[in-house]
C-alpha cells in the first residue's frame, strides 16, 4: 500500500511523501496553544477558537486511522503556470491558487488508490501539519518555523491526506533541525517577528499581506516589497534551497492591479491566482505599498487615481501613504488639494502625516 501511494503521488506531481499514525496530539497543540497564549496569532481569531474547540484527529476526524504527507516544491508545482503578478509576490503565491491546484491532486490521488473515506488537508484546518511531516521524517522545522526537507529544502508546499485505514504504525527518528547557533533567518526578518518561541505575526510581513486585511502598521508598510508573502527569511537559510526571484516583466501589470475599482476589474486580472483568494481591497492595499516602496515614479498618477476614486477607505488611506514615498512636487500637490475634500477622516489622518 505504502508504495502504491508513493508512486502514484509521484505521477501527479509530488516529491516526497511520508506516513504517520493517528494518535493524540499532545504535544503539537500544546505548542499550538503556547504560541496562542504568547498572543502571536495576529487577528487570526479563528486558531483560538478551532484549538480550544477540541481540534485533533480523534474527535474531528474519528473515522480516520492514517494520514499521509506530501511535499513539492513551490516552484515546481507553479512550473508551466506563469503569470502577471510573479514579480510582485513570495514563491507560494506564485502561478494558480495553490488551494485549488493541490486539492485537486490529492483527490486524484485518493480516488486511484480507493479509499472508501479520506478528507484533503491544504490549509483548511488548524492541523498542525509541520509537526506531523516532522513527526513523519519529511524534514526539521528551524528557527524560520519553516518545515526544511534534506532534499527539496525549505520552500516547498505541504499537504495532507487523511484516509481510513491505517497507514503506519512505526514511529521513525525524528529529525533535528541543523540550526545549532545560525539565525541568519532571524538577522534577515527586517521586523524581529522571528522569536525563540515561533513566529510574531504581528510583526510578520507575510501576515500583514495575506491575513491582515484592515491597516498595515506604518512603522512596517516602508519595508514591505510583495503583494504577497515574503522570502526574507526562507532565503537567508542556507538549507532553504529557496526559488529565485519571480518573472520580472510587467507589462502594466500593477497600474492595471491598483486602477481597478470593482470586483469585475479585479477578477479579470486576478483569475483563479491567489490574488483573488486575498480580496480586491487588501490587494490593492498592499499594491500601492509596493509601487511606492519600488520607487514606481511612472505610477504616480494611478496611484493618484486611487487615493481620488478606489471605494475603499482602506486603499485611499494607503494610497496617500505611498504618495508620501514619492519626493518630488506633484505627489505632495496631489495629496493637498485632496486634503480639503477627502470625506473619511482616517484617510485625512493619512494625508495629513504624509505632508507632515
Amino acid at each position: 500500500m505504502l508504495d502504491r501511494i508513493r508512486e502514484v503521488a509521484s505521477r501527479h506531481g509530488f516529491q516526497a511523501v511520508a506516513f504517520w499514525p493517528i494518535s493524540p496530539l499532545g504535544d503539537e497543540l500544546e505548542i499550538l496553544q503556547q504560541w496562542l497564549d504568547r498572543g502571536f496569532s495576529g487577528s487570526m481569531g479563528y486558531l483560538t477558537r478551532q484549538a480550544s474547540s477540541g481540534m485533533t484527529l480523534d474527535t474531528n476526524t474519528p473515522w480516520a486511522r492514517g494520514g499521509v504527507s506530501f511535499l513539492v516544491r513551490w516552484d515546481e508545482l507553479h512550473h508551466g503556470s506563469e503569470t502577471p503578478w510573479d514579480a510582485y509576490v513570495a514563491s507560494y503565491a506564485r502561478g494558480l491558487d495553490y488551494h485549488r491546484v493541490v486539492q485537486d491532486r490529492l483527490q486524484a490521488i485518493a480516488a486511484e488508490i480507493g479509499f472508501s473515506r479520506h478528507q484533503v488537508q491544504v490549509d483548511a484546518t488548524v492541523l498542525p501539519e509541520r509537526a506531523l511531516a516532522r513527526r513523519a521524517g519529511l524534514g526539521w522545522i528551524g528557527k524560520n518555523r519553516f518545515l526544511t526537507h534534506p532534499k527539496l529544502g525549505g520552500d516547498v508546499c505541504l499537504s495532507e491526506l487523511l484516509v481510513d485505514q491505517p497507514l503506519c504504525s512505526v514511529e521513525v527518528e525524528i529529525q533535528q533541525a541543523p540550526c545549532g547557533d545560525c539565525g541568519a533567518c532571524m538577522d534577515a526578518c527586517p521586523t524581529g517577528a522571528l522569536t525563540p518561541h515561533g513566529v510574531d505575526a504581528a510583526r510578520c510581513l507575510a501576515y500583514h499581506t495575506t491575513q491582515n486585511r484592515g491597516t498595515i502598521p506604518i512603522e512596517l508598510r516602508g519595508l514591505i516589497n510583495h503583494i504577497l508573502g515574503c522570502d526574507l527569511c526562507l532565503r537567508a537559510c542556507p538549507y532553504g534551497k529557496a526559488a529565485g526571484e519571480g518573472g520580472v516583466s510587467d507589462d502594466g501589470f500593477l497600474g492595471r492591479l491598483i486602477a481597478s475599482r470593482d470586483r469585475d476589474e479585479f477578477s479579470s486580472l486576478a483569475g483563479r491566482g491567489p490574488l483573488a483568494y486575498v480580496g480586491r481591497r487588501t490587494v490593492v492595499r498592499s499594491a500601492v505599498v509596493v509601487a511606492a516602496n519600488r520607487q514606481r515614479d511612472d505610477l504616480v498618477d494611478c496611484i493618484a487615481d486611487a487615493l481620488c476614486t478606489d471605494p475603499s477607505p482602506l486603499v485611499r488611506a494607503h494610497a496617500a501613504w505611498a504618495l508620501g514615498r514619492f519626493d518630488t512636487a506633484v505627489p505632495r500637490l496631489l495629496l493637498k488639494r485632496r486634503h480639503g475634500i477627502e470625506p473619511h477622516s482616517a484617510v485625512r489622518e493619512e494625508i495629513a502625516a504624509a505632508l507632515s
